[in-house]
């Protein structure tokens, strides 16, 4: 009877350990995840060709928080959260559901052209005439002359290349190097997304970075 009774409790102590480890694994990945949205960086170089390319670091939430984000009050949203619901309103015009989603990568693009010339020409009474049509590698901008109304159409190409990588985060939280059996059983990964577009004289103001997590098996 006391050897039986010492087996439970053998058992118990054994499976409260297991539990602590899983809870103490999932709480620190919460914690990672947490930080992660509060230190999403954004760095810009140019690249050989000289076009900007524009690097952000990811922001990470649950699927559940996607679905969750628009029953909530727009006021009250921290800023990661705002950025989460203007990601749900894209998903959702793209009749996705949230539960399907793996990433998002939102992007503000800004273009500046400068010193345009159109040339005009003129009737015999002087009145105009028409107007000479500016084209340029990715701006294309032309003019009807109705009488005294001009008319403008307008067209823009330009082509955006979006890059999501990931490198080992070799590191703990306090920035010292994680010990190789903590790299092995628990591996970790930094994500990124690189935007790079091939009008120069693009820019881009800003970008976001989202990677949805779930549960192993769960979809």
């Amino acid at each position: 009877m006391i050897n039986t009774i010492r087996n439970v409790i053998s058992l118990l102590a054994i499976v409260s350990t297991i539990w602590l480890g899983v809870s103490k694994f999932k709480g620190g990945k919460e914690i990672d995840r947490l930080t992660t949205n509060l230190t999403s960086t954004t760095t810009q170089w140019q690249d050989e060709k000289g076009r900007l390319v524009t690097e952000v670091s990811e922001l990470r939430f649950t699927n559940k928080e996607l679905k969750q984000i628009a029953k909530l009050d727009s006021t009250k949203l921290s800023y990661t959260q705002k950025q989460l619901r203007e990601a749900s309103e894209v998903i959702k015009d793209l009749r996705i559901k949230a539960k399907d989603v793996e990433s998002v990568n939102i992007v503000d693009l800004s273009v500046s052209n400068d010193s345009l010339v159109s040339i005009p020409t003129y009737n015999e009474d002087k009145s105009l005439k028409a107007l000479k049509p500016i084209k340029t590698e990715h701006l294309e901008i032309t003019f009807d002359v109705k009488k005294d109304t001009v008319l403008v159409s307008h067209k823009y190409k330009a082509k955006l290349n979006t890059v999501v990588s990931r490198e080992v985060d070799m590191t703990t939280d306090n920035g010292k190097r994680r010990f190789f059996i903590a790299r092995w059983i628990n591996p970790r990964y930094e994500y990124s997304a690189k935007n790079v577009i091939d009008d120069k004289k693009a820019e881009i103001k800003s970008a976001i970075h989202i990677n949805f997590q779930r549960r192993k098996g769960k979809r």
